[in-house]
């Protein structure tokens, strides 16, 4: 592993704590793929409390009050639209990333952002340069279906864990599990919307020539261990009946 890629993945596995485990999973991975493609990025923005957010609001206001204290700056570009309990980051399923040079220096604007916000969505992520308001090509997100509303009113997303719980280390071997053979796109289609109704988990499609015609597999995002891996593989087959294997990612 490049030098690099390491001081990357550092960099990326403290912005990360106090992520939810599975979304920092994905930023690792698309820290992985980004470098696999030619463009250095680390995540440099993770979990902020309500209080970092509130500064993070008033930057490019003149005024703005939370909790009695004064954070407007309007001498400061506004950056969110965002106000405390409105953020992702708020809960821990959110990040930003950034992309750098090989001296290691941010870059903050160019095509590579959107490049990795291609790769982004490719792993299940929201890509907040998608956004039609308030373009966020550094943001990226999962939410697993839930609404800041519902998040402010208590509700906690699947796997939910702590705040600043430690991270499971950025050389943890991944595996993503596959599904046996689909005939069609729908029905592998109708596959997908039931695992992700039942687990919210990231899944794909996958498709390969056979002599029968175009058959399409079922995939999903990665587990950070085979343990894991294993037992995710049991409940499909125990829920849905199919044949499922584990498989390095």
């Amino acid at each position: 592993m490049s030098t690099l890629l390491v001081y990357l993945l550092e960099r990326s596995t403290k912005a990360l704590e106090g992520v939810h485990p599975f979304v920092a999973s994905k930023a690792i991975e698309l820290v992985n793929q980004a470098y696999a493609n030619g463009i250095n990025i680390a995540v440099v923005s993770g979990y902020r409390s309500f209080t970092e957010q509130a500064k993070l609001y008033g930057q490019g206001r003149t005024s703005y009050l939370y909790n009695g204290v004064q954070y407007g700056n309007p001498k400061l570009n506004r950056v969110t639209n965002a106000q405390p309990g409105y953020s992702m980051h708020n809960y821990g399923l959110a990040f930003d990333i950034a992309v750098f040079t090989e001296d290691r220096k941010a870059i903050w604007s160019g095509t590579s952002y959107d490049k990795v916000g291609r790769l982004g969505q490719a792993l299940g992520l929201e890509w907040g340069g998608a956004w039609k308001t308030f373009v966020d090509k550094p943001h990226f997100q999962y939410t697993f279906g839930l609404r800041t509303a519902q998040l402010r009113a208590g509700v906690k997303p699947p796997g939910f864990v702590p705040v600043n719980q430690q991270m499971p280390p950025t050389n943890a071997v991944l595996y993503r599990l596959t599904t046996g053979t689909f005939a069609t796109v729908q029905d592998v289609t109708a596959a997908m919307n039931r695992v992700k109704n039942q687990f919210q988990w990231v899944v794909y499609k996958t498709e390969e020539q056979t002599e029968l015609g175009t058959r399409y597999r079922l995939a999903t995002g990665t587990f950070a261990g085979k343990d894991d891996a294993e037992k995710a593989a049991q409940k499909l087959r125990d829920k849905f009946g199919w044949t499922v294997y584990v498989n390095l990612a």
